[in-house]
């Protein structure tokens, strides 16, 4: 029967996740989630009297494109899941049984991909990471060493300007910043 097939999950060995965290920090790379110049300068605003739709890819700077907004936005599809609180939960067990990344490894390899300062697409990666990473915190969905970590792991990296991000650590009630 199907019963007896199953079989306990077994956590990956820690050089795969190693790897696969070394790819997923490659994918949130600036040079990665840029939007080339000559490609932005081909994409038009809407023509006068078009109406968007639900299907439109939202911006911040409607009616023209946002190469900084898609960027970011391809940026949250690998943060999101990545910080996911129960796969962080999950990671943290793998950490214990294989050495795979710490969760709060995970965190800091991410924010790596921020590191430098001044360039505007930069600065929206780590927003992004930071924002993602308060709500996994904020979840009531870590386990308590998981939260933690990542309490420590935020607290370093938020500073002057982050002040709404550390509210949020700080006070479960206070909201979010918009992404």
């Amino acid at each position: 029967t199907a019963a007896d097939a199953h079989t306990s999950p077994v956590p990956v060995e820690a050089e795969l996740q190693w790897e696969a965290l070394r790819i997923l920090t490659e994918l949130v790379q600036p040079e990665m989630v840029r939007v080339p110049q000559h490609i932005v300068a081909l994409l038009a605003p809407p023509s006068i009297r078009f109406e968007r739709t639900g299907g439109d890819f939202a911006t911040m700077t409607a009616p023209i494109f946002d190469p900084l907004f898609a960027a970011t936005a391809a940026v949250r599809c690998v943060v999101e899941p990545a910080l996911e609180p129960n796969r962080l939960n999950r990671l943290r067990m793998a950490h214990d049984a294989t050495g795979a990344p710490a969760p709060a490894e995970l965190l800091e390899t991410l924010l790596g991909a921020a590191s430098v300062q001044g360039d505007p697409l930069h600065e929206e990666i780590r927003r992004v990471v930071l924002t993602v990473a308060v709500g996994a915190v904020r979840s009531g969905v870590l386990h308590a060493i998981v939260e933690r970590e990542l309490r420590g792991a935020l607290h370093a990296h938020l500073g002057s300007g982050d002040e709404v991000l550390l509210d949020a650590l700080a006070h479960l009630s206070a909201p979010l910043p918009p992404l």
